[in-house]
């Protein structure tokens, strides 16, 4: 097996050249990548346009002669993120999940406990609302870092229809959809002040 060591200035000058060495049959023969929702960054979606463009093979072959990995061992919703049009183009190898803490104290004092586990983002925004008004100087819920951003990163695309090639940015969901979430934004979380809300 044979490596080469090769140093770009830019996350950009890595992404065009490796771009353009795949579409002409060039370029390395394994990625590993770490899409990003960052400017220039190479996404989930990129990589789904260049695998429908025939850059990349089939892994399933190759899986299927592998004793050693099962892949109903993992967790199938995350694997099938590579598959596209019924073939296995690439494999997470890692992925998070956004959460959201609050303390106990909250939930009892506010009768909740059993209610979140069924909110939409605008009961969530609802009720941050109503308990900004209450608690002036208190957080509803602390939160990773981005959490914002995930929560758009992983919700825009219910108004993408790849297939058809078609986006509803317009519509009038994809417009309450960023109300909601200023609102969260500007109300429900913030780490450091909800220690006071205990």
């Amino acid at each position: 097996m044979e490596f080469e060591v090769v140093s770009l200035n830019s996350g950009e000058e890595f992404k065009s050249r490796l771009l353009t060495e795949l579409m002409a049959g060039k370029g390395p023969d394994v990625i590993v990548l770490s899409p990003s929702t960052k400017k220039n960054s190479t996404t989930i979606e990129t990589l789904r346009k260049m695998a429908e463009s025939g850059v990349f093979c089939d892994l399933e072959p190759y899986i299927s002669k592998d004793k050693d990995l099962n892949l109903s061992e993992y967790n199938e919703n995350i694997l099938n993120s590579g598959v596209i049009n019924g073939k296995r183009y690439f494999i997470p190898v890692a992925y998070d999940v956004p959460i959201l803490w609050t303390a106990n104290s909250i939930l009892e004092k506010n009768n909740i406990e059993n209610e979140m586990a069924n909110w939409t983002l605008k009961d969530m925004a609802d009720f941050a609302v109503q308990f900004k008004e209450k608690n002036p100087e208190n957080y509803l819920f602390g939160y990773g870092d981005g959490f914002i951003r995930n929560i758009m990163y992983a919700n825009w695309r219910e108004f993408v229809d790849y297939k058809r090639k078609q986006a509803s940015f317009d519509s009038e969901e994809f417009v309450d959809f960023w109300k909601q979430l200023a609102v969260l934004k500007k109300r429900v979380f913030v780490i450091k002040n909800l220690l006071k809300s205990i």
